[in-house]
């Protein structure tokens, strides 16, 4: 299931800080992805995928540092997160529904953007339920992304936006201090710059925690060496 971290202080030492603060990590709660998806079988997501592999062996060194604790993110499916679409069909019963039309006119909005985003994937650091990768971006181009894809007000909005890229999912409960011993070393890496070629929209089964991302739209950007 998706992470929203909601946080008032969200450089990364208040949140590596908070972290060790909480002395343990969530795992998944028995019935609550049944709560969550309430028999709908599809969840979409609008993000960047990271195929960069210098990033995949940046993750690969860090998961298998964390192998007994961690459920790794496949190398593939490596990507930031940039907005929660919701549960996708023909008609909205709730509110974290989303019909093809609203879906159809983001993909749109975006690809009327005159836009270029230059990313830095930097070390590692820890929500609750996932390590993951920090990630910053060169001016206010990926918040100009965003306020298309999720405007302020929605049932599913994320107020507060940490972008990441998630490294996998906790094995239960376990001591912060201790894994924040095993992360420490790869805290402060260098950044790499990265240029995402597209948006996509992308689904996973809902009753599957291993279920993969498959992609349904992909919205080009322009890139800083490529002008429109």
């Amino acid at each position: 299931m998706p992470h929203a971290p909601q946080t008032k202080d969200t450089s990364p030492a208040a949140r590596w800080q908070q972290f060790l603060e909480a002395r343990s990590t969530l795992g998944e709660t028995d019935g609550a992805r049944q709560e969550w998806h309430k028999g709908r079988n599809r969840y979409s997501v609008w993000l960047l995928r990271l195929n960069h592999e210098e990033i995949r062996r940046r993750c690969r060194l860090i998961t298998s540092s964390l192998q007994p604790w961690l459920h790794p993110q496949p190398l593939d499916d490596l990507h930031i997160t940039l907005a929660i679409a919701g549960f996708p069909g023909f008609v909205c019963m709730r509110n974290d529904d989303v019909d093809n039309a609203t879906l159809r006119h983001q993909a749109q909005s975006v690809a009327q953007m005159d836009l270029a985003l230059q990313l830095y994937v930097h070390g590692a650091c820890s929500f609750l339920s996932a390590p993951y990768l920090d990630v910053s971006d060169d001016g206010e181009a990926l918040q100009r992304l965003r306020s298309v894809l999720d405007p302020p007000g929605r049932a599913l909005t994320i107020e507060t936006f940490i972008p990441h890229v998630t490294l996998g999912r906790w094995r239960g409960g376990h001591c912060t201090t201790m894994l924040a011993n095993v992360l420490k070393p790869f805290w402060d890496l260098p950044a790499l710059a990265i240029e995402p070629a597209a948006v996509e929209l992308v689904e996973f089964a809902t009753d599957d925690p291993e279920a993969r991302l498959i992609t349904r739209v992909v919205v080009p950007l322009r890139t800083r060496g490529h002008q429109r």
